[in-house]
């Protein structure tokens, strides 16, 4: 078993034209951050400090929720992150938006 350290979610571009992005993180088809009103904006980052356990690979997912919090919409594609091949950042993009995803395995 391994744990994946999310330490920071950076804003280098948003998905929205007017107001804040609201994130939301999945790992493995679950939530583990965001969906709660958390919003931010460009140039931000957002500390996490968050530990998720997993086994061999954790696959995670950035959506830009809407401001009812439901219909995500998914930045990029989802990014497997394996135990023996681990590198911080990882980026999540679309022709609209930039996020990097900080972490750590351990």
């Amino acid at each position: 078993m391994a744990t994946l350290n999310l330490t920071s979610l950076r804003c280098n571009r948003k998905r929205d034209i007017t107001g804040k992005d609201e994130p939301r993180l999945t790992v493995n088809d679950e939530v583990v951050w965001g969906g709660g009103g958390q919003k931010i904006e460009k140039g931000q980052t957002i500390r996490l400090g968050l530990e998720v356990d997993f086994e061999d690979v954790a696959n995670v997912r950035l959506d830009e929720m809407n401001s009812s919090g439901d219909d995500p919409h998914q930045i990029g594609s989802t990014v497997a992150i394996r135990v023996d091949r681990p590198g911080s950042p990882v980026e999540f993009g679309t022709s609209g938006a930039h996020y990097e995803l900080h972490y750590f395995v351990s």
